[in-house]
C-alpha cells in the first residue's frame, strides 16, 4: 500500500500523511507533552524532514492512497463500522500485521481540503473521531495489553474529547453557512 505527499492549499504538508500507527505508549505520550509532561511523543511526522525517496511509513492517509485490490481483498476489505475517522489507521494496521509494507511516496502530491466539509459541524466530527479511535483500541489492543491500560487509554480518549467540547461548540456557532453546500 503506498501513500502520498498530501498537502493543505498553502502547499504545507498535512498532519496525518506519513505517521505512526497508535499504541497505548504513544497516545498516552502525545496526550502528556499536550500537557507539557513530554516533548518525545508526536503520531504525525509531519514534523519531521521530507523524506527525498520513497520510505516505509507505519501509517498514511486515507485521503490519498493505493492498494492492490487482492491486497485489500486480503484483510477483509474496509471495515465499515468505522464511520469518517480511523478506517486508514485500521487499514494500515491490517495491512501490516498481514505482512504487507505501507510507503509514503513524497514526489506524489496532491492537495486536500481537508475539514471543508465538516467546519460547520466541529463537534460532530470530534465525537466521530474519538468514537473510531475508541474502536481502533479496542480492536487491537483490548485483549493484548489488558484491561486497566485499555481502561486508562479509553477514559484518555474520552478526556480528550470533553476537554475539546467547549472549543468545538464556539467554533461552529460562528459558521453562519454549510460550507459543502457552497461548494455544490
Amino acid at each position: 500500500m503506498a501513500g502520498c505527499l498530501v498537502t493543505n492549499p498553502d502547499g504545507s504538508e498535512q498532519r496525518g500523511c506519513r505517521r505512526l500507527i497508535p499504541n497505548p505508549r504513544n497516545t498516552l505520550g502525545a496526550l502528556f507533552s499536550r500537557w507539557r509532561l513530554s516533548s518525545t511523543f508526536n503520531f504525525n511526522l509531519s514534523e519531521t524532514p521530507l523524506p527525498v525517496e520513497p520510505v516505509e511509513v507505519e501509517a498514511i492517509s486515507g485521503s490519498f492512497m493505493f492498494a492492490r485490490r487482492e491486497a485489500i481483498e486480503t484483510i477483509g476489505g474496509f471495515d465499515e463500522g468505522y464511520f469518517l475517522h480511523c478506517e486508514d489507521l485500521d487499514l494500515c494496521k491490517r495491512m501490516s500485521l498481514s505482512g504487507r509494507k505501507i510507503f509514503f511516496i513524497p514526489d506524489v502530491q496532491v492537495v486536500h481540503y481537508q475539514g471543508t466539509c465538516s467546519q460547520a459541524r466541529p463537534l460532530r466530527i470530534s465525537w466521530y473521531k474519538h468514537c473510531g479511535m475508541g474502536r481502533f483500541y479496542h480492536k487491537f489492543y483490548r485483549r493484548r495489553y489488558g484491561l486497566p491500560l485499555y481502561l486508562l487509554v479509553s477514559a484518555a480518549i474520552w478526556i480528550h474529547f470533553a476537554l475539546g467540547v467547549p472549543k468545538n461548540m464556539l467554533s461552529g456557532r460562528f459558521q453562519t453557512a454549510d460550507i459543502c453546500q457552497k461548494s455544490s
